[in-house]
Formats: C-alpha cells, sequence, structure tokens
C-alpha cells in the first residue's frame, strides 16, 4: 500500500527539523470552522498556504508543499488553468480542487520570487536535493552551528536552548 501524504508530511518534517540548515519548520494548518452561538467562521492560515512553513538558517522563508506522486501538475497543466483554457478546446470549469492547487502554486512562486524557498516534496530526498544532504551541510556549517544542532536536541526535536533562569517541563 502506498504511503499516505500524512506519513510523508511527518517524514519530511522530521528530516526538516533535524537539518542543519533549517532554523525552524512546522505544519500549518489549513481550513475553517465554525465556532460560537454565532457559529462565527475562523479560517486558519491564507489560501495556497503550504503544509510546512518555517526559516532556514539566515532568515530566508522556508515553504513545503507535501504531495503524493501523480498529485501536483505539470508546468502545462497549471499554464492551461492560468489561462482557462479547456481540455481538447472543451471549456471547464475551475474546481475548488485546481482553484487550491493554483493557489499552492502561486504561494510557492511568490515566495520563490522574494528570495525564499518554496517547493514541491513527495519524500525525504526533494527536500535533500533542495537543502543538501544534511551530512554535507554539517560538513561545511561553522562550528558553532554544529555545535548548536548537536546540543539542541529533546525529545527528538529541535529546540532553541532555553535560558538559564528558565526550567524545563518534566511532563
Amino acid at each position: 500500500m502506498p504511503d499516505s501524504e500524512t506519513a510523508r508530511l511527518t517524514r519530511i518534517l522530521a528530516a526538516l527539523e533535524a537539518h542543519p540548515a533549517v532554523a525552524m519548520a512546522y505544519r500549518q494548518n489549513t481550513g475553517a470552522a465554525r465556532f460560537g452561538d454565532d457559529q462565527r467562521l475562523v479560517k486558519f492560515a491564507y489560501e495556497g498556504a503550504a503544509d510546512i512553513t518555517g526559516m532556514l538558517v539566515g532568515g530566508r522563508r522556508l515553504d513545503v508543499e507535501v504531495k503524493n506522486p501523480g498529485e501536483w501538475p505539470t508546468p502545462e497543466t497549471f499554464a492551461r488553468w492560468e489561462r482557462s483554457e479547456g481540455y481538447r478546446g472543451k471549456p471547464f470549469r475551475l474546481t475548488k480542487r485546481i482553484r487550491r492547487l493554483l493557489a499552492q502554486k502561486q504561494n510557492l512562486d511568490a515566495i520563490n520570487a522574494g528570495g525564499g524557498l518554496g517547493i514541491v516534496a513527495y519524500d525525504v530526498e526533494d527536500v535533500y536535493r533542495e537543502l543538501g544532504h544534511p551530512a554535507d551541510a554539517l560538513a561545511s556549517a561553522p562550528p558553532a552551528a554544529v555545535a548548536k544542532v548537536a546540543t539542541s536536541r529533546r525529545r527528538g526535536r529541535r529546540w532553541q536552548s532555553l535560558p538559564d533562569n528558565v526550567k524545563e517541563s518534566k511532563a
């Protein structure tokens, strides 16, 4: 049975959290829900937000859209959708799925145009292709960055060191 997108996302997020070129990365939930007596609509994130967002060491933005193989359309398909052409000359309606994919592509394009790194990843190797393999990144990193990665691991995640006057919870 092929991996689900959730399983891929979990592996990619773990790889990003452990990568020395990544300052921080977290799951960006998207969607909407109704709350309260008045059923007020609250949106989570913005249309086209990537599955994972974060920051690279040095301050560049990082967005990763996780997809199963075959779910990300080809550049030609995106171009046809953006021109609102149909299939073989027959017009089509921009479905909710197509609008969501177009918004995701526009988000990644904007991040890349602004100097960040916006990628589509099908698995951990796609992330390594963009950021470099962690072993290679550590070999070329300054000693202070290597020490930070080595000393800042707690419960399988990378965290900033706590100030001396703050005690870590044992929960």
